[in-house]
Protein backbone atom coordinates (compact mmCIF):
# COMPACT_ATOMS: atom_id res chain seq x y z
CA UNK A 1 0.00 0.00 0.00
CA UNK A 2 1.01 3.54 -0.87
CA UNK A 3 2.54 6.02 1.23
CA UNK A 4 -0.68 8.57 0.02
CA UNK A 5 -3.33 5.66 0.54
CA UNK A 6 -2.41 4.89 4.19
CA UNK A 7 -2.16 9.09 4.59
CA UNK A 8 -5.54 9.20 2.82
CA UNK A 9 -7.09 6.14 5.24
CA UNK A 10 -5.62 7.96 8.23
CA UNK A 11 -7.42 11.27 7.13
CA UNK A 12 -10.46 9.31 6.79
CA UNK A 13 -10.55 7.64 10.14
CA UNK A 14 -9.31 10.98 11.53
CA UNK A 15 -12.51 12.63 10.37
CA UNK A 16 -15.33 9.82 11.25
CA UNK A 17 -13.45 9.77 14.89
CA UNK A 18 -13.85 13.50 15.05
CA UNK A 19 -17.37 13.77 14.37
CA UNK A 20 -18.23 10.59 16.25
CA UNK A 21 -16.72 12.22 19.26
CA UNK A 22 -18.72 15.47 18.51
CA UNK A 23 -22.44 13.68 18.15
CA UNK A 24 -21.34 11.45 21.18
CA UNK A 25 -20.40 14.76 23.25
CA UNK A 26 -23.74 16.31 21.50
CA UNK A 27 -26.03 13.27 22.89
CA UNK A 28 -24.92 13.44 26.51
CA UNK A 29 -24.87 17.38 26.99
CA UNK A 30 -28.74 16.98 25.51
CA UNK A 31 -29.51 14.27 28.07
CA UNK A 32 -27.73 16.19 30.74
CA UNK A 33 -29.59 18.81 29.96
CA UNK A 34 -32.75 17.21 30.00
CA UNK A 35 -31.94 15.33 33.42
CA UNK A 36 -30.99 18.95 35.10
CA UNK A 37 -34.04 21.03 33.96
CA UNK A 38 -36.68 21.99 35.81
CA UNK A 39 -40.42 22.35 34.63
CA UNK A 40 -42.59 25.68 35.58
CA UNK A 41 -45.97 25.40 36.47
CA UNK A 42 -48.30 28.12 36.37
CA UNK A 43 -51.79 28.13 38.02
CA UNK A 44 -54.02 30.89 37.19
CA UNK A 45 -51.45 33.51 36.40
CA UNK A 46 -51.10 33.58 39.99
CA UNK A 47 -49.36 30.32 41.32
CA UNK A 48 -45.80 29.08 39.86
CA UNK A 49 -44.41 26.43 41.13
CA UNK A 50 -40.87 24.24 39.68
CA UNK A 51 -40.74 21.28 39.44
CA UNK A 52 -37.31 18.81 40.01
CA UNK A 53 -36.55 16.61 37.01
CA UNK A 54 -36.46 13.63 39.59
CA UNK A 55 -40.31 14.25 39.43
CA UNK A 56 -42.58 13.73 36.67
CA UNK A 57 -46.11 15.53 36.81
CA UNK A 58 -49.09 14.79 34.88
CA UNK A 59 -52.41 17.26 34.82
CA UNK A 60 -55.37 15.08 35.24
CA UNK A 61 -58.42 15.11 32.80
CA UNK A 62 -60.96 14.39 35.39
CA UNK A 63 -62.70 15.80 37.76
CA UNK A 64 -62.43 15.02 41.26
CA UNK A 65 -64.69 17.06 43.28
CA UNK A 66 -66.63 20.38 42.24
CA UNK A 67 -64.52 22.04 44.36
CA UNK A 68 -60.99 21.09 42.98
CA UNK A 69 -60.27 22.90 39.89
CA UNK A 70 -57.12 21.37 38.46
CA UNK A 71 -54.92 18.28 39.56
CA UNK A 72 -51.26 17.25 38.95
CA UNK A 73 -49.76 13.97 40.05
CA UNK A 74 -46.78 13.69 41.30
CA UNK A 75 -44.26 10.71 40.94
CA UNK A 76 -40.82 10.48 41.91
CA UNK A 77 -38.27 8.30 39.42
CA UNK A 78 -34.87 6.63 40.49
CA UNK A 79 -33.84 7.48 43.93
CA UNK A 80 -37.10 9.03 44.35
CA UNK A 81 -39.42 6.39 43.12
CA UNK A 82 -40.85 6.14 46.34
CA UNK A 83 -42.57 9.71 46.44
CA UNK A 84 -45.89 10.58 45.02
CA UNK A 85 -48.33 12.64 45.62
CA UNK A 86 -50.19 16.04 43.47
CA UNK A 87 -50.38 19.52 43.01
CA UNK A 88 -53.93 20.99 42.94
CA UNK A 89 -56.34 24.16 43.22
CA UNK A 90 -59.58 24.33 45.48
CA UNK A 91 -62.33 26.64 44.24
CA UNK A 92 -63.31 27.62 48.11
CA UNK A 93 -66.71 29.26 49.54
CA UNK A 94 -65.00 30.59 52.43
CA UNK A 95 -61.06 31.30 54.04
CA UNK A 96 -58.75 28.89 54.04
CA UNK A 97 -58.63 28.58 57.79
CA UNK A 98 -62.12 27.44 57.61
CA UNK A 99 -61.12 24.80 55.42
CA UNK A 100 -58.36 23.58 57.40
CA UNK A 101 -60.76 23.33 60.84
CA UNK A 102 -62.90 21.28 59.26
CA UNK A 103 -60.66 19.02 57.46
CA UNK A 104 -59.01 18.28 61.66
CA UNK A 105 -62.81 17.79 63.22
CA UNK A 106 -62.62 15.06 60.00
CA UNK A 107 -59.60 13.42 60.43
CA UNK A 108 -59.78 9.27 60.61
CA UNK A 109 -58.17 7.58 63.44
CA UNK A 110 -55.73 5.76 61.28
CA UNK A 111 -54.09 9.36 61.37
CA UNK A 112 -50.98 10.25 63.62
CA UNK A 113 -48.54 12.50 64.27
CA UNK A 114 -50.38 15.54 62.82
CA UNK A 115 -48.85 18.70 63.10
CA UNK A 116 -49.37 22.45 61.19
CA UNK A 117 -47.47 25.70 61.94
CA UNK A 118 -47.79 28.88 59.50
CA UNK A 119 -45.33 29.28 56.83
CA UNK A 120 -43.71 32.79 54.88
CA UNK A 121 -42.77 31.65 51.40
CA UNK A 122 -41.62 34.64 49.28
CA UNK A 123 -43.38 37.45 50.85
CA UNK A 124 -46.82 34.58 51.10
CA UNK A 125 -47.95 33.30 54.03
CA UNK A 126 -49.59 29.74 54.00
CA UNK A 127 -49.88 26.37 56.19
CA UNK A 128 -47.29 23.67 56.31
CA UNK A 129 -48.85 20.66 57.24
CA UNK A 130 -47.80 17.11 57.56
CA UNK A 131 -48.62 13.69 59.46
CA UNK A 132 -48.63 10.06 59.14
CA UNK A 133 -50.89 7.27 58.13
CA UNK A 134 -51.38 3.40 59.60
CA UNK A 135 -52.06 1.25 56.46
CA UNK A 136 -52.05 -2.52 56.17
CA UNK A 137 -49.30 -2.44 53.97
CA UNK A 138 -47.45 -0.05 55.64
CA UNK A 139 -47.62 3.56 57.32
CA UNK A 140 -47.41 6.84 55.02
CA UNK A 141 -45.63 9.98 55.89
CA UNK A 142 -47.29 13.63 54.20
CA UNK A 143 -46.12 16.56 53.94
CA UNK A 144 -48.09 19.05 52.49
CA UNK A 145 -48.37 23.09 52.13
CA UNK A 146 -51.19 25.18 51.20
CA UNK A 147 -52.24 29.05 50.12
CA UNK A 148 -54.94 30.75 49.42
CA UNK A 149 -55.19 33.51 46.97
CA UNK A 150 -59.10 35.21 46.44
CA UNK A 151 -60.96 32.25 46.23
CA UNK A 152 -58.70 29.67 45.78
CA UNK A 153 -56.59 27.08 47.42
CA UNK A 154 -53.17 25.66 46.40
CA UNK A 155 -52.27 22.83 47.52
CA UNK A 156 -49.09 20.69 47.12
CA UNK A 157 -48.59 17.19 49.11
CA UNK A 158 -46.21 14.48 49.03
CA UNK A 159 -46.30 11.41 50.65
CA UNK A 160 -43.93 8.49 50.91
CA UNK A 161 -43.23 5.43 53.54
CA UNK A 162 -43.19 6.37 56.98
CA UNK A 163 -39.22 5.36 57.75
CA UNK A 164 -36.23 7.74 58.31
CA UNK A 165 -34.59 7.03 55.18
CA UNK A 166 -37.51 7.85 52.75
CA UNK A 167 -38.48 11.30 54.78
CA UNK A 168 -35.30 12.55 54.17
CA UNK A 169 -35.77 12.08 50.86
CA UNK A 170 -39.31 13.26 50.81
CA UNK A 171 -38.14 16.31 52.56
CA UNK A 172 -35.47 16.98 49.72
CA UNK A 173 -37.55 16.94 47.14
CA UNK A 174 -40.95 19.15 48.97
CA UNK A 175 -38.40 22.26 50.23
CA UNK A 176 -36.93 22.29 46.70
CA UNK A 177 -40.62 22.60 45.00
CA UNK A 178 -41.81 24.81 48.02
CA UNK A 179 -38.88 27.32 48.02
CA UNK A 180 -39.81 27.83 44.02
CA UNK A 181 -43.04 28.95 45.06
CA UNK A 182 -44.38 32.66 44.47
CA UNK A 183 -47.74 33.90 44.53
CA UNK A 184 -49.04 37.08 42.98
CA UNK A 185 -51.74 39.14 44.83
CA UNK A 186 -52.80 39.41 48.80
CA UNK A 187 -51.95 36.74 51.73
CA UNK A 188 -53.44 36.16 54.64
CA UNK A 189 -51.71 38.44 57.34
CA UNK A 190 -49.27 36.52 58.87
CA UNK A 191 -50.34 37.70 62.22
CA UNK A 192 -53.82 36.48 62.01
CA UNK A 193 -51.69 32.86 60.42
CA UNK A 194 -50.41 32.88 63.82
CA UNK A 195 -52.49 33.36 65.94
CA UNK A 196 -54.64 30.58 64.25
CA UNK A 197 -51.90 28.03 64.20
CA UNK A 198 -51.18 28.10 68.22
CA UNK A 199 -54.82 27.37 68.97
CA UNK A 200 -55.41 24.35 70.24
CA UNK A 201 -57.20 22.02 67.83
Amino acid sequence: MSLKKIKRIKRIFTVLFITVSIISIACCLIAFASLSSTHSLNLNNTFTVNIPPNISYEKADYVISKEITQHYILQGSDDYSSINGYIQVWNLKSPITDYIKQAEENLSASVYNYEKKPVLQNGSTGFDISFAIKGDNGNTFVRQTIWQRDNNMYVISLSAPDNTEQIAILDEVFDKIKKSVTLSGDSLPSGKLVEYCIQDI
